[in-house]
């Protein structure tokens, strides 16, 4: 019997600020105050009803790895990254390291938050977006998911491909070709690679009309 609803996997990204108020255009990604809590979850107790995301030919690594190693060299301080994976990413343990964690940052300081894995309620990750909306009003945030809140989620590293263009700072993400790249390109870019690999519509979320993720672009 196939679950295909729940066989889904499903990619969001958080990105908030402590401040209550950003000027328009600011910086998100500042290493030495950016945050980073990640989650990456690919297989898991249910394994007779929930099969390992392994299992399903994701050749290549992980690229959620690959993405919080991007801060790393990015200049993120090791003590300001936690990355949890599969078996030790229970319930109460990600509450209490996410509570201890973000008691850890300062005001103006930025917090990315990804997560991966899949099950019917994650993988509309896109309705997580109209969460943060309702409670997210005193900080300046966006969300990026896979999915929109009605559809589930691609199977496949397409979605996180492109957060780690991003922080790489790939030149395709440049859209308006002027050296910046900014959340509102991440987010047209990442639309268009779910519609055209994945055929399937990403969601965005946010506060914030302008904020720049990379001023640099690395990669040639």
């Amino acid at each position: 019997m196939t679950y295909r609803l729940s066989l889904r996997f499903a990619t969001l990204l958080l990105l908030a600020t402590t401040a209550r108020a950003r000027a328009e255009g600011d910086r998100l990604f500042d290493p030495p105050k950016t945050w980073v809590f990640a989650i990456g979850v690919m297989e898991w107790k249910q394994a007779d009803r929930l099969a390992s995301f392994y299992s399903f030919g994701l050749k290549g690594g992980r690229r959620d790895a690959e993405l919080v190693n991007q801060f790393r060299i990015r200049g993120v301080p090791e003590s300001q990254i936690v990355f949890i994976t599969d078996r030790k990413a229970t319930y109460d343990s990600l509450l209490t390291r996410f509570r201890d964690f973000i008691a850890r940052a300062k005001p103006n300081d930025s917090l990315f938050f990804y997560f991966n894995g899949h099950g019917i309620r994650v993988c509309y990750s896109g309705g997580f977006a109209n969460v943060v909306e309702q409670v997210g009003k005193k900080k300046k945030y966006v969300v990026l998911a896979s999915s929109q809140a009605n559809l589930t989620s691609t199977g496949a590293w397409t979605f996180t491909t492109t957060l780690l263009k991003a922080i790489r700072g790939y030149p395709t993400l440049d859209l308006d070709n002027n050296g910046t790249i900014e959340l509102q390109e991440v987010s047209e870019f990442a639309e268009r690679e779910m519609g055209i690999v994945e055929r399937q519509m990403s969601r965005r979320g946010a506060n914030i009309r302008r904020a720049r993720i990379i001023t640099d672009r690395m990669v040639r």
